[in-house]
């Protein structure tokens, strides 16, 4: 994606409304976009997990992409798109490929957009601010119809990179699940959150505390809870976040000027990278398939390589700084064939965080060689250490 001159939007998408925002360049900032009859909480013509669950719901969910899209163009004033980030609660293969499927409706390639989940959507909106408010790590309240989920960010540095961690907590008594659900007022949970807000700060200092949910969405927060939140640090409440962040984070992608030098260990991002050892133009050099922390929905890839006398492949898994791992596949069962004459594809396919599988298929070359079949299949899980 380039940006120049074109548009970069941010979408959420929740069950029954969705948000979309530009980035504002006058403002440095992300924008929010309204409808026609300007609604800033765009009604879903149906819920979002029907646009999920039922294959007859691909064209509505095309059709509120763009229409959300179009709200942005409209608000903006602009009609070239430079980069889309949508933002989603369920991030999995299923939801993901829908969203695909969608886009591709719409005619939007895959390099054209992103999808990340909130916790990353969390990620770049607080990184994307004044240092003195991630600076000592930044911390998130979201209180929804699931209860609470606490996500606490904290960064260090280690040989000039810094790396983004992620402590996650979830809260699901009664009273919590009722008030994200509006059953019940928030003073009634007032007591419950301070306890949490301690415990989840006790023994650490965060620049930032940021409330988010439909729990959190009210004019006056209880007395009490406002003292928790602001004690030492500063504290924003809002429903805007999720929506900005995926607009930074489509920005991010463009100008590479926030995370540039940095790795995002978050929900959704992979833990290890992956190498390989090619040879290009007679030197020798370390490639690069998957980088740490990059969103795992990302990481796919197709590549063709041509074997000289290779019998196996080894695939090296680095934290960002060393390898951890090395993993072999046997590829001895493929014929023998002189000067180079082998072709094969590599597939790399994550189907979680924290989990990859290396499919390694013979090509045979050309109309020369034809392929043996041989397939080549190597799964590898976090837990390989």
């Amino acid at each position: 994606m380039e940006e120049k001159d074109g548009l970069v939007l941010g979408i959420e998408l929740c069950e029954n409304t969705s948000q979309v925002c530009f980035y504002n360049d006058k403002l440095n900032t992300p924008t929010a976009a309204a409808s026609e009859d300007g609604k800033i909480l765009i009604p879903n013509p149906i819920p979002l997990s029907e646009c999920f669950s039922q294959d007859e719901s691909a064209d509505v969910l095309a059709d509120m992409l763009a229409v959300l899209i179009e709200c942005g163009r409209r608000s903006a004033g602009r009609t070239r798109i430079a980069g889309i980030c949508i933002c989603i609660e369920q991030f999995v293969t299923k939801n993901l490929e829908k969203i695909a499927a969608a886009m591709s409706r719409i005619l939007y390639e895959k390099e054209d957009y992103e999808i990340i989940c909130r916790a990353e959507a969390f990620a770049y909106y607080a990184y994307s601010q004044k240092k003195e408010l991630y600076l000592t790590g930044t911390m998130l309240l979201d209180l929804g119809e699931n209860g609470l989920c606490v996500c606490r960010l904290s960064s260090e540095r280690k040989n000039g990179v810094d790396y983004i961690y992620e402590t996650r907590r979830e809260f699901n008594s009664p009273e919590l699940i009722e008030t994200g659900r509006g059953e019940k007022n928030l003073d009634d949970v007032s007591d419950e959150l301070c306890n949490i807000i301690l415990e989840m700060t006790s023994g650490i200092h965060v620049s930032s505390i940021y409330l988010t949910g439909r729990g959190f969405d009210t004019d006056k927060l209880p007395d009490n809870l406002v003292k928790a939140v602001c004690s030492r640090r500063k504290a924003f409440s809002g429903q805007n976040l999720y929506v900005k962040g995926a607009c930074f984070c489509a920005r991010e992608s463009l100008n590479g000027t926030v995370f540039d030098n940095l790795i995002l260990y978050c929900s959704e991002r992979i833990r290890y990278g992956l190498e390989i050892d090619i040879s290009e133009r007679g030197h020798l050099k370390r490639f690069r398939i998957a980088r740490a922390g990059m969103n795992w929905f990302e990481a796919e890839r197709y590549m063709d390589f041509i074997l000289e006398e290779e019998r196996q492949l080894v695939f090296y898994l680095t934290d960002g700084e060393k390898v951890v791992a090395e993993k072999i596949i046997d590829i001895s069962d493929i014929p023998f064939r002189e000067k180079k004459l082998t072709r094969i594809n590599v597939h790399v396919k994550y189907m979680a965080a924290d989990r990859c599988v290396i499919t390694v298929t013979d090509m045979g070359f050309g109309e020369f060689i034809k392929p043996s079949g041989n397939v080549f299949e190597l799964e590898i899980n976090d837990d390989f250490m």
